[in-house]
């Protein structure tokens, strides 16, 4: 870039031996102008650049401001040729002297800005293999642990995934304080943070890039009971095993004839309250967890309110219908209905067995076949309608028998029968 201006030095040599400044011809004027829109492009393109550099040292990203360099020597090589075009006299002059300065002060910010770039590129370049290191030093074996930490803190609305268990807190917490401890160390220290140098904002929150950053590990590390704590809450606010957790949307009961799709033991206060049973296996549950994290946080008084409401819903639901409803009439009776009964007795023991019979069909069996025809199985229903002790309502359970095809048109008679649905209803 240099060579550009070796008709300015020696315009310069000119000037400083004549005591007199001629006057400029109206075609070096022209030539002048031309000069001058070159570096007025140079000027906007300085502008743009302020933020990332400040005439010393480059404070950006180091690599957006290679195109805009090699603009600058572009504009400054054509201002040069142009400046050297000019006649000896023309560049002698006032107006030449004053582009000389010019000239000469972007050859000297062209230079400084060059000089930075390659300095920032080969800190970088350090900085780079300081990163690695890191992750060579902290990664295996506590990828799993810190990825999921490092979810946590850029998503404050995240939870665990799969089973959250207090076995499964404990390793995350035992990871985050090794990494931390990596992090406190002086040689680290000084470097985490230029692993995240020119990073945009995008990628210092997207998990999928954001998650092996070293800034991010030590950041979840020390931070680590808070997030822990977060996501537990998180979990527990949707976790089932706080929740209703009823078979039918309320709104929807009487659409569904009152049943309930529950193909096991059911009593009114076990499913349509939240028992003191239930309270304390959750609340033991949760007490375990947050006490893994590192602290004695709980779920709180309140956490089991949702679950409290729906199943209020639910039942004063029930209780409108339940009135209402009327036993099916009863269709051929079959061996499924023995089967069925005893179910029921194995259930609830002490049960009122007050009807059990089998369900009006237009056929005997209901015939399933694969593809081509062949019979797969064949089952039929029935329905046993019992008062369990102490409750109000009594239960219809909707069962069916199901028989195997063994082949030659016949089928293998079925041992136990199985419960689809049930409701509560009067005992009619």
């Amino acid at each position: 870039m240099h060579r550009y201006l070796r008709g300015v030095s020696v315009v310069v040599a000119v000037l400083f031996a004549s005591s007199v400044a001629l006057a400029i011809s109206p075609q070096g004027a022209k030539a002048l102008q031309n000069v001058t829109s070159w570096l007025q492009k140079n000027d906007k393109i300085k502008a743009k650049i302020s933020a990332d550099f400040d005439g010393q040292a480059v404070t950006g990203d180091h690599s957006r401001l290679s195109n805009p360099l090699r603009d600058l020597q572009f504009n400054l090589k054509y201002a040069i040729r142009g400046f050297n075009s000019m006649s000896r006299p023309d560049r002698a002059s006032a107006e030449g002297q004053e582009m000389v300065k010019q000239l000469k002060g972007w050859v000297a910010y062209n230079k400084s800005l060059a000089t930075a770039i390659a300095g920032a590129g080969k800190a970088a370049g350090e900085s780079k293999r300081e990163c690695w290191a890191f992750h060579k030093e902290v990664q295996s074996p506590r990828i799993n642990e810190m990825h999921a930490l490092v979810r946590f803190l850029l998503d404050p609305k995240a939870r665990f995934l799969g089973t959250t268990t207090p076995e499964l807190i404990a390793r995350h917490r035992k990871v985050a304080e090794e990494v931390h401890q990596i992090c406190q160390q002086p040689r680290w220290q000084a470097i985490v943070g230029k692993c995240s140098a020119g990073k945009s904002q995008y990628e210092m929150n997207h998990i999928m890039i954001a998650k092996d950053f070293p800034v991010h590990w030590c950041n979840a590390a020390k931070q680590h009971r808070q997030l822990l704590v977060r996501a537990i809450q998180n979990f527990i606010g949707t976790d089932d095993s706080r929740r209703a957790r009823v078979a039918v949307d309320p709104e929807k009961l009487a659409r569904n004839e009152g049943w309930l799709a529950e193909d096991g033991v059911v009593t009114w206060k076990k499913y349509f309250f939240v028992t003191k049973e239930d309270l304390a296996a959750s609340q033991n549950k949760y007490t375990a967890l947050f006490a893994a994290a590192g602290g004695a946080d709980g779920p709180g008084d309140d956490v089991f309110a949702e679950r409290k409401a729906a199943k209020a819903k639910l039942r004063a639901a029930v209780e409108e219908l339940a009135p209402k409803l009327e036993t099916p009439a009863a269709g051929p009776s079959h061996y499924g209905v023995a089967l069925a009964t005893k179910m029921i007795r194995r259930w609830h023991p002490g049960a009122k067995i007050i009807k059990a019979f089998g369900a009006k069909s237009a056929v005997a069996w209901n015939i399933h076949k694969n593809a081509i025809g062949v019979p797969k199985y064949r089952d039929k229903f029935g329905y046993v309608l019992y008062r369990v002790p102490g409750e109000k309502w009594c239960q219809l359970r909707k069962f069916y028998i199901s028989e195997d095809y063994s082949g030659g048109g016949r089928f293998q008679r079925a041992q136990t029968a199985r419960s689809s649905s049930v409701r509560f209803q009067n005992c009619r």
